[in-house]
């Protein structure tokens, strides 16, 4: 072989090295392109997540990520928002979601719980308390439990706190119903059981509507609560007319809210146990 032959051979394998270099250059650009671009996907999606839910034609195995995909229960719903994170759960109009004890386990979640669009107030999704049997005499609701904290906002649906199934027989946990008693794990929104005694509740309320039934509101012993409704109705149709049973401290900001068939002479005191420096306390409400 010439020389000058040996020299084109050498230029070939050199321009043949420089385009396999390059070749693997643009295939490593794309692949690092491709995963900086997954991973900030998959934190967005794991840091905040929107979940749809319909009671009806749902199904728990859905992904719950679209419309057409939708979970059916509010827990799975729940289930899907990692802890830590952020979640809004959209539920369906018009529909009834019932939930049982330890139903819900909402603790260390950020949680923005609304309607799937923009009901008219005769057609907000309804969260009933369905309580079940404590022990042989006494029942519970205990729908969202906190360990130790919760921070959930209500964006126009309907709360039911739930009805004891029969008055002749059971009681709310802690005592009799009627007495503004102590009805412990009881509550719609309760602290956890054995160790978990103290819950930090966070919680708001835009556009809804409460029906205040056989079982309180809030039940916890220890701990705090932050509390705000705004244009909400608040509505006592059980045997229960305490909304929270403990004087834990408490931040309550309350605009344009209105409350309803309380017994006579009822007040912001004795619907929310207000003691002598255990609260702090903006109203703009009515009481009817």
């Amino acid at each position: 072989m010439s020389l000058e032959q040996k020299v084109a051979a050498l230029v070939e394998a050199s321009d043949t090295l420089t385009s396999t270099v390059n070749r693997k250059i643009t295939e490593i650009d794309q692949k690092v392109e491709s995963a900086t671009t997954a991973i900030p996907e998959a934190i967005r999606e794991n840091i905040h997540r929107v979940v749809y839910v319909d009671a009806l034609s749902g199904k728990d195995s859905n992904d719950g990520l679209t419309g057409a995909t939708p979970v059916k229960t509010l827990n799975q719903a729940i289930e899907l928002v990692p802890n830590g994170a952020s979640g809004e759960i959209l539920l369906r109009p018009n529909q009834t979601f019932e939930v049982y004890r330890h139903g819900v386990s909402a603790s260390e979640k950020n949680l923005v719980i609304g309607s799937w669009g923009a009901p008219s107030e005769d057609s907000r999704p309804v969260i009933r308390a369905m309580p079940t049997t404590f022990n042989s005499d006494t029942e519970v609701s205990s729908i969202f439990e906190a360990s130790s904290r919760m921070n959930i906002k209500f964006r126009q649906v309907e709360i039911q706190t739930g009805i004891v199934s029969d008055h002749e027989h059971y009681h709310v946990y802690g005592g009799s119903i009627g007495n503004q008693i102590n009805s412990n794990y009881g509550g719609f929104f309760s602290r956890g059981e054995g160790d978990n005694e103290l819950a930090h509740f966070e919680v708001q309320f835009i556009r809804c509507t409460i029906r205040q039934q056989d079982f309180c509101l809030f039940t916890f012993n220890y701990g705090h609560l932050l509390l705000s409704m705004s244009l909400c109705k608040v509505i006592n149709e059980g045997q229960n007319s305490a909304l929270c049973d403990k004087d834990v401290p408490k931040v309550i900001d309350l605009n344009s809210t209105t409350f309803e068939g309380f017994p006579e002479g009822a007040s912001l005191n004795s619907m929310f146990k207000l003691t002598t420096n255990n609260h702090i306390i903006r109203e703009n409400t009515a009481l009817a």
